[in-house]
């Protein structure tokens, strides 16, 4: 029987490979709607001009440009070759890198701002991401990331959540952490404070996709959202067709101007790392 630490090492090569596959569609069919988060998530970092921001898991970069926009000096660090080429493509003037987010390779208290847009729940072992963001952070810095609100609270992901259960297999593919882990704010309160942050404020982002109808939705999470990808790809071709033709029924009230208007939601938390005591702010950085 395979170690959780193996387990959640196999799901970091799988995630790496999906996004490898799935980046341009990302950047395609995703974009539009992780534009609507960039300005609260920035003013929940309280990015400021000459702050120095990480963007950590950082795509095609939307949360760095946004950043640079302000005035502040980000850098992008992402796992996918093919997503840092993306970013690099459309955003020369910003430094993007290769990396590890259980691992980063920065110094002590290196940023002001840590923001990590959708990211947390692509990672196996999301307690050592939020320790090092912790780290790299200086006293006082904000850490603030987002997850996708669980299917209660969201349209879109109700839609294939409720047809894959009642058509197909919720649990058909390989072992790893729950998507929805942390939509829950009791648990983001809890990981972030083990992390030694403080501070810690929870809500919610209301959002609307704009797809195309009928299947804009199901096409663009088997385009580009990887954890949604893997899901629907390990269903059997009949329950896969029966969960297209599902979706597409349930998708029809939400019909505007020929496309789809699609409510869905993400969960934001935000944190600090304390100015004084606790175990990471006694570190160097903070004498």
């Amino acid at each position: 029987m395979a170690s959780p630490d193996d387990v959640f090492v196999q799901f970091n090569r799988r995630e790496r490979a999906a996004w490898q596959r799935l980046a341009r569609g990302y950047d395609t069919h995703f974009k539009g709607l992780v534009m609507q988060m960039l300005d609260p998530l920035l003013a929940a970092a309280q990015v400021r001009s000459g702050g120095r921001v990480l963007d950590l898991c950082c795509g095609p970069g939307y949360v760095a440009a946004r950043a640079l926009a302000r005035g502040a000096l980000p850098i992008g660090v992402d796992a996918s070759a093919r997503m840092l080429a993306i970013a690099r493509r459309n955003h020369p003037d910003i430094a993007f890198r290769a990396g590890d987010a259980e691992r980063l390779e920065f110094a002590d208290c290196s940023f002001d701002a840590v923001i990590m847009n959708l990211g947390l729940h692509h990672i196996g072992r999301p307690e050592r991401a939020l320790a090092e963001a912790a780290r790299v952070l200086r006293p006082g810095g904000r850490l603030v990331f987002t997850v996708w609100a669980a299917p209660c609270e969201s349209v879109a992901h109700r839609l294939i959540f409720d047809a894959v259960n009642a058509h197909g297999r919720l649990d058909a593919v390989p072992p790893g952490p729950s998507m929805f882990r942390f939509s829950d704010a009791g648990e983001c309160r809890r990981v972030a404070s083990q992390a030694g942050l403080d501070a810690v404020a929870t809500s919610t982002l209301p959002l609307v996709w704009d797809l195309p109808a009928p299947d804009g939705l199901l096409a663009a999470a088997q385009a580009g959202g990887v954890r949604l990808a893997m899901l629907l790809e390990a269903q059997t071709p009949t329950s896969l067709h029966t969960i297209k033709a599902v979706v597409r029924k349930a998708s029809e009230p939400y019909a505007c101007n020929g496309g789809l208007r699609l409510p869905i939601a993400a969960a934001l938390t935000s944190a600090r790392r304390p100015r004084a005591g606790g175990a990471i702010a006694r570190s160097a950085c903070a004498r």
